[in-house]
């Protein structure tokens, strides 16, 4: 199975028509189904008349998908804010489990943060004593739920702020510590430098988005 799955923040360009069609191409080719999913959770950047400027462009380059929600398909809605009710129901199972959280902290406090991160030379992001809703009394989660304030859920990670956990074949997992600029791992020690690392250069970088969590 294969998919393609712009975002309606911006109108479909020729690159998004290339892979489209690699994805649809591979698809015939290895006897699977090319599926077209639509990611629009970003709704303050929704473009009014995107999604019909898609279904335009994949019509007059004859890029028909097997799944999506003008197609039909087994594993619908293929568009991510109809799928709410569905993710829902992992993440709630996560938080049973202990192994999400709710995060309260605003926009404005995020900034706030982050700003005092780079005064200290911390590596931005939400981890360590930074996570502040982590490990939250209950009772203060609990009166933030109940007074209706928004909020975001966060993976509960095991690991460890500044630390870097990536899987090396014949080595395992290798741990080492993130540089403060550049890119992680810039030096391999000589042992397993020729190793085939199972995370891509996007991957490593160490810009840490909203989503990542301790």
């Amino acid at each position: 199975m294969t998919r393609f799955a712009p975002s309606p923040t911006g109108w479909l360009h020729i690159g998004g028509i290339f892979t489209a069609s690699v994805n649809l191409d591979l698809a015939r080719h290895s006897g699977g189904r090319y599926v077209l999913r639509i990611e629009d959770t970003d709704q303050a950047r929704f473009e009014e008349g995107a999604l019909a400027q898609f279904e335009a462009g994949f019509e007059y380059f004859g890029i028909e998908a097997d799944e999506s929600d003008l197609a039909g398909g087994s594993y619908g809605p293929y568009t991510q804010s109809a799928r709410a009710e569905i993710y829902q129901t992992f993440v709630r199972e996560l938080m049973r489990q202990g192994k999400a959280y709710p995060c309260f902290e605003t926009p404005e406090q995020a900034e706030a943060r982050v700003a005092r991160q780079k005064t200290v030379g911390a590596l931005p992001g939400y981890y360590g004593e930074w996570a502040i809703w982590r490990d939250a009394p209950e009772d203060q989660v609990r009166a933030r739920l109940d007074a209706g304030d928004p909020y975001v859920v966060r993976f509960r990670s095991p690991g460890v702020g500044g630390t870097r956990a990536i899987e090396i074949e014949g080595f395992g997992s290798v741990i080492g510590s993130q540089p403060r600029k550049g890119r992680a791992w810039a030096r391999k020690p000589r042992a397993y430098a020729s190793a085939s690392v199972r995370t891509s250069p996007r991957a490593s970088r160490t810009s840490t988005p909203r989503s990542t969590t301790p």
